[in-house]
């Protein structure tokens, strides 16, 4: 009779099966995970069995390695990440808002070795770090997004509630919701487990802005909202960009391009701008058709007398290719008065032209140069060429305070006029330009209201008690003159 016999892994699996013994141990795991803890005790990180049982109480099992991404995934995290943008501006600021996607067996030897050889124990990697073979990255299926400092999260509350309730609406779940039994909670460590809303806002309003482009329609008021579906962040665009039109099909009457466009085309529009003086921004020429390349365009069919559009349509191209006096003339006009306007695009709002009109009806007959809030290096051109000149800085102009300032001879030539102090930026800048000599008291306030500027500096000017916004242009008209 033969005796059975048995190897101590084999007893070891039977005695595990029955609940007997419940350790968890490396050799039990599949080969190419061993492959790679052998790798990390190659490299002087001794990886025991009893840190195996921890992945194995915290995570529950291994995970294989998928080779690469989750396409479904990726396009989710992606929306999650862009919705998210737009519901907080100020993660615009952070460059790499997913930071980490996809690791292999191996990215997580390097990884995991990395942070012990640093000089931490193994135990205390693994609070915040799997083993290679438990990472959920395995799978392609996990992201870490916007920071993986809990202090980072813990100072945007905000965005750690919005991103807890709304994952699930992208098909995400917070994996680390609290302290585990060996993980540290992990707000930013989100994982794809499918069944995402296909009917939520965001897919509604990507539906509108599909069947709009498909179309060769003009609708200003809806390209206005799409201003921020289109933002960039820093000169890289936020979302993604179609392909424009040809040119022959804008000429034909055909198609129109518009903000979201983008490719060599666009970049011709964009130049042909550039060279008749518009000012598109410190991405210049990118052949993006972003906000800065829509209010250049929105500023030339005012000027030329065209249906604001918001968009190159046919005869927006047909203007621009033949701007005859249209071309940079007025940067080089003589002028008693330079006026940077205020806002002008919204329901209310007075165009730069009537803006011009209402500052020279109290002027005694001085001539006025009008800029849009948008065109400083043409305001600064008029300056240069014009010296003597007063220069108006109006509502939205007087965000460029500080710039204007200094390229003014006499300071005391330049006025601000209703400046909004609810930005930090305006008011510094408003700040600085008093500090550059310009007087306090040419800082031109809404009385008793230092939301408009009365807040800014001190020894400020208030206008009448019953003139609005817009009448302070006619009242500091009257200062000038």
């Amino acid at each position: 009779m033969k005796r059975l016999i048995i190897t101590e892994q084999e007893k070891r699996n039977i005695l595990s099966r029955y609940g007997l013994i419940t350790e968890r141990t490396i050799s039990e795991l599949p080969q190419d995970i061993q492959s790679a803890i052998q790798s990390l005790q190659s490299m002087g990180v001794n990886v025991s069995d009893s840190n195996i049982d921890k992945e194995f109480g915290q995570e529950g099992n291994y995970r294989e390695d998928a080779g690469g991404v989750n396409k479904d995934a990726l396009t989710q995290i992606n929306k999650l990440v862009n919705d998210a943008k737009q519901e907080f501006p100020k993660l615009n600021k952070i460059n790499k808002p997913i930071v980490s996607g996809y690791r292999s067996y191996s990215d997580q030897v390097n990884n995991f070795a990395r942070k012990v050889k640093s000089g931490r124990s193994i135990d205390n990697v693994q609070r915040a770090n799997t083993i290679p073979g438990f990472s959920q990255h395995h799978t392609g299926k996990a992201f870490d997004i916007f920071s993986t400092d809990t202090s980072w999260w813990n100072s945007n509350s905000d965005v750690k509630e919005w991103v807890a309730n709304k994952c699930g609406d992208y098909g995400f779940e917070v994996t680390y919701k609290k302290q585990g039994t060996l993980r540290i909670a992990e707000p930013w460590h989100l994982y794809y487990i499918g069944g995402e809303k296909q009917n939520s806002n965001n897919d509604k309003i990507n539906d509108k802005v599909d069947d709009y482009y498909k179309s060769s329609k003009v609708d200003p008021t809806f390209e206005k909202k799409t201003e921020k579906y289109f933002g960039k962040v820093g000169c890289k665009p936020g979302k993604q960009y179609t392909e424009s039109p040809s040119l022959e099909e804008v000429e034909s009457g055909g198609k129109v391009i518009r903000i979201g466009h983008m490719g060599d085309v666009v970049k011709k529009i964009q130049q042909m701008l550039v060279d008749i003086g518009y000012d598109l921004g410190k991405c210049g020429v990118d052949g993006l058709f972003g906000k800065r390349t829509k209010m250049a365009i929105e500023s030339f069919q005012e000027k030329g007398g065209l249906t604001l559009s918001s968009s190159i349509d046919k005869n927006t191209l047909n203007k621009l290719n033949n701007p005859g006096e249209m071309k940079n003339t007025e940067t080089k006009k003589s002028g008693d008065v330079i006026l940077m306007g205020g806002l002008d695009y919204r329901k209310g709002d007075l165009s730069i032209t009537q803006q011009v009109e209402s500052l020279k009806s109290n002027l005694g007959g001085k001539n006025v140069i009008g800029f849009r809030y948008t065109e400083l290096s043409n305001v600064i051109n008029a300056i240069k060429e014009n010296p003597d000149a007063y220069v108006v800085l109006f509502s939205a102009g007087a965000g460029f305070s500080s710039q204007v300032s200094k390229q003014m001879k006499d300071k005391t030539k330049l006025f601000i006029v209703e400046p909004y102090v609810t930005s930090p930026n305006t008011k510094k800048s408003v700040q600085d330009a008093v500090s550059n000599g310009v007087p306090a008291k040419n800082v031109i306030a809404a009385p008793n209201n230092t939301n408009r500027g009365g807040g800014a500096v001190a020894g400020s000017t208030n206008t009448p008690s019953d003139m609005n916004h817009w009448g302070a242009l006619k009242y500091v008209g009257s200062l000038i003159s």
